[in-house]
C-alpha cells in the first residue's frame, strides 16, 4: 500500500468476507545473483507519494462494486504530478540471459564474458538510463511471484503455492482459490482510484476462479491475457473439458481471455464489450499439447491469425500481446495518466518461435542440444527485446 500511496476504507464490504490490511513494513531490495531461473521485474518508472489529504475516492472505470465497493485514499503526488508508468514482468528469464550481465563481474567475483547468444540492446539500454535493483529476491516460481507484485505483498502472505488455476476450497470462498484471495486489493484497483488508465496484456496466473480474480477484477481497465501457467505459443491452448459418455476425451480450452472494449483501446474496442473470451483473437488451429508443447520453430502450417490476431509474426502470441498493446498507447489520450502492465509469455515454455529469429541464432546450432532448445531460447529473449523496444518507443512518441 506505501507503494501505490493509498489506503484502504472499509466500505460496503462484501457480506461475510473480511477485508484486512498487510504488513506496513517497507519492501526490501534485493535479489540472488547465483540464481539460474527466476522471474525479473523490469519497472520502467518508479513513484511515491507524499502522505497528506484524506481524500478518498472509488476506481474509475471500472463496474459498479468493484473490490467490494472499497475505496481508496488518495494523497498529493510528491513530484506533483502522476507519471505514466510502464511495467515489465519477464517470466523465468536467466540471471545471465540478460546483455547487462556480461562481461560482468558478479557478486561473489565470478566473471561473465560477453557472449553473441545473447543480445538484449533495449533492455540494457534502460539499465544505463536508469536504476537496476540488483539485490531483489523474488519467489521461485510463476504464480506467487506474479501475485506478490499484483497485491503488493510478500508471497507467503498472498499465494504460496504455484497450483494450477481449477483448485478450489468450498470451505473457503475467500481464498480458497489459486492465486490472490478475493479479499486483497490489486495494484491496478489502487492506480484506477488514482486516475489512471490501466491495461494489463500477457501471461496473468494469479487467479480466474471468480471474476475477483481476473485482471478486470483486479483493476485492469482492459486486458488481454491466458490464465494458466504456460500454453500454446501458436494455438493458445491448454488442458481440455472433458466430453461427456466420451470415455475419457476431452476438448482443448483456448486460454486466451479479453477485458474492455470501447473507444481509445486500439481493435480490443471491436466486436463485444465487457469480459470474456477473445473471439477473434485466437488463432484458427486448436491443439491439444499444450504447455507440453515440443521445441517448435516457425508457425505451424493450420495455425492461422484470427481476424483481431497477430498478422507479424503467423499469430505468435507475444506478438499478439504486443500489437494490441502498441494500439491502445497509440491510442491514448496522453494528458490521462497511463499504467501499462505488459507480461510476456516469454521465456516460459513451451520453447516455440517464429522462424526468423530462430535463424538470427543459427550460430548456435553446431554446439547444441539436438532439439536445439538453446538456439531457441536466445531468439525467444531477443523477440521480447525487441517487444520491450517498441513499447519504450510507443511511450516516448507519445510524450
Amino acid at each position: 500500500e506505501r507503494l501505490t500511496g493509498v489506503s484502504r476504507e472499509s466500505a460496503g464490504a462484501i457480506p461475510g468476507i473480511t477485508r484486512t490490511c498487510g504488513s506496513r513494513r517497507p519492501w526490501r531490495l534485493s535479489g540472488s545473483a547465483l540464481s539460474r531461473r527466476l522471474h525479473t521485474m523490469l519497472p520502467i518508472i518508479a513513484i511515491a507519494f507524499s502522505w497528506t489529504g484524506d481524500t478518498w475516492a472509488e476506481p474509475q472505470g471500472l463496474p459498479a462494486g468493484h473490490n467490494g465497493g472499497v475505496k481508496e485514499r488518495l494523497t498529493t503526488p510528491a513530484g506533483g504530478r502522476r507519471p505514466h508508468i510502464l511495467m515489465i514482468l519477464f517470466d523465468d528469464y536467466g540471471w545471465a540471459d540478460a546483455g547487462w550481465h556480461r562481461n560482468y563481474t558478479a557478486p561473489g567475483g565470478e566473471f561473465l564474458p560477453a557472449t553473441p547468444e545473447v543480445a538484449t540492446p533495449h533492455l540494457d539500454a534502460l539499465v544505463r538510463e536508469g536504476i537496476e535493483l540488483d539485490r531483489h529476491y523474488v519467489y521461485k516460481y510463476c504464480s506467487p511471484s506474479r501475485s506478490a507484485l499484483q497485491s503488493g505483498r510478500n508471497p507467503y502472505h498472498v499465494n504460496p503455492l504455484n497450483a494450477e488455476p481449477t483448485i478450489s476450497n468450498p470451505d473457503d470462498p475467500v481464498s480458497g482459490f489459486q492465486g490472490i484471495p478475493r479479499n486483497m486489493t490489486g495494484l491496478a484497483t489502487k492506480l484506477a482510484a488514482a486516475g489512471y488508465r490501466t491495461a494489463g496484456f500477457g501471461k496473468w496466473d494469479a487467479g480466474m476462479a471468480t471474476p475477483d480474480h481476473t485482471p478486470h477484477g483486479r483493476g485492469y481497465q482492459t486486458a488481454l491475457n491466458y490464465f494458466h501457467h504456460c500454453n500454446d505459443y501458436w494455438s493458445f491452448t491448454d488442458g481440455g473439458c472433458p466430453v461427456p459418455y466420451s470415455g475419457g476425451d476431452k476438448v482443448p480450452i483456448v486460454d486466451l481471455w479479453k477485458a474492455g472494449g470501447g473507444a481509445g483501446e486500439g481493435r480490443l474496442g471491436e466486436g463485444r464489450l465487457g469480459e470474456g473470451p477473445a473471439w477473434g483473437a485466437n488463432n484458427t488451429c486448436v491443439r491439444d499439447c499444450g504447455c507440453g508443447c515440443s521445441v517448435e520453430v516457425g508457425p505451424p502450417a493450420e495455425c492461422a491469425a484470427g481476424p483481431l490476431g497477430d498478422p507479424w509474426w503467423g499469430g505468435y502470441e507475444d506478438s499478439l500481446f504486443e500489437k494490441h498493446a502498441l494500439a491502445l498507447v497509440e491510442g491514448h489520450d496522453a494528458a490521462v495518466p497511463l499504467f501499462l502492465f505488459f507480461a510476456p509469455h516469454i521465456v516460459h515454455t513451451p520453447l516455440q518461435v517464429p522462424q526468423e529469429y530462430a535463424d538470427r541464432f543459427a550460430f548456435i546450432a553446431p554446439t547444441d542440444k539436438p532439439r536445439h532448445q538453446r538456439q531457441v531460447y536466445h531468439a525467444m529473449v531477443s523477440f521480447a527485446d525487441d517487444i520491450v523496444g517498441n513499447l519504450t518507443a510507443a511511450f516516448k512518441r507519445k510524450g
